[in-house]
């Protein structure tokens, strides 16, 4: 049996350190029809031992299409133009399996260029000890409430995001945000 991967490679493929990484170890190009039914196997039975919903291509394809119709640069709209927006992306994301608020944030983030702020645990910490927002407000952004998460989204979180941005980029932000915590 040949061995497609680099002997180093073998343990630097399973987990990545950053959302901005982007690497070609999943990418499908060049892959068969009957391959990709063979790894949609592999998907299935990973999810029933782990445990866990791995987005299937239908669920990709829909928050994809979904992220491409929110705006490319939120920080250029008028204030409250992006709340209903951000909401009925983030009540969509959360119906599709293995979704939640922060994953489809961080998607969108990853999506749009940085443009919009990740959302995830030590982010939020790192926000918490910066005093950009507060215990609540903490609380808010760690919990499934999609309208109360897009209001401190919005009034807190993406104008910090935005200010860093301005001489950083989006990975250098989140490591610095994430480092905090």
């Amino acid at each position: 049996m040949h061995d497609p991967l680099p002997p180093n490679q073998h343990n630097t493929m399973t987990f990545r350190r950053s959302i901005w990484e982007v690497t070609d170890d999943y990418r499908f190009h060049g892959i068969t029809n009957e391959k990709l039914d063979h790894i949609a196997r592999v998907y299935n039975l990973m999810a029933a031992k782990l445990n866990i919903a791995f987005p299937v291509p239908v669920v990709c394809t829909i928050l994809i299409e979904a992220i491409a119709a929110l705006p490319d640069d939120p920080a250029r709209l008028p204030a409250g133009t992006l709340r209903p927006a951000l909401e009925a992306y983030l009540r969509l994301a959360k119906r599709q399996p293995g979704f939640d608020i922060k994953t489809a944030m961080c998607l969108l983030a990853v999506e749009k260029g940085g443009n919009y702020a990740p959302a995830d645990r030590k982010v939020t910490k790192g926000l918490l000890l910066r005093q950009v927002v507060t215990e609540d407000e903490a609380g808010t952004l760690g919990r499934k409430d999609v309208e109360k998460f897009v209001s401190v989204y919005l009034d807190k979180v993406l104008p910090a995001w935005w200010r860093e941005r301005q001489t950083r980029t989006a990975r250098d932000v989140d490591d610095d945000w994430g480092k905090s915590s």
